[in-house]
């Protein structure tokens, strides 16, 4: 089994006026995802999406608007974290959660995978 790399290889914009509640809930139909929990800031109540399991990691962070940063390091071939990504790519169009991925193997853009519903 591939290592979580050490730095993001996938960055991702989501955007979700329903909150963030919503988004985990989607996501939690994946079978790649173990984890998919929010976390709320104790400094000022701000909100991120956490996913993980033994081949991913992801954090979102917030920006304005309902939207947010989803970044994180997937393990694998790029073929790999493409599949992965697309089946996300898929399940937040399937919810009307409007998003945005770049893919990156090392510094180089390998792939954008937008969608919306």
């Amino acid at each position: 089994m591939t290592d979580i790399p050490d730095s993001n290889n996938v960055y991702g914009c989501i955007t979700s006026l329903d909150g963030l509640a919503f988004v985990r809930d989607a996501v939690n139909k994946l079978e790649e995802v173990n984890e998919a929990c929010i976390s709320v800031s104790g400094y000022d109540g701000s909100e991120s999406l956490i996913l993980r399991s033994d081949l991913i990691d992801f954090e979102s962070e917030p920006l304005e608007n309902g939207q947010h940063l989803l970044n994180g390091a997937i393990a694998g071939t790029i073929n790999e974290i493409i599949s992965f990504v697309s089946k996300l790519s898929h399940t937040l169009s399937e919810a009307g959660i409007e998003h945005h991925f770049e893919i990156y193997n090392a510094e180089e853009l390998v792939k954008e995978i937008p969608g919306s519903n």
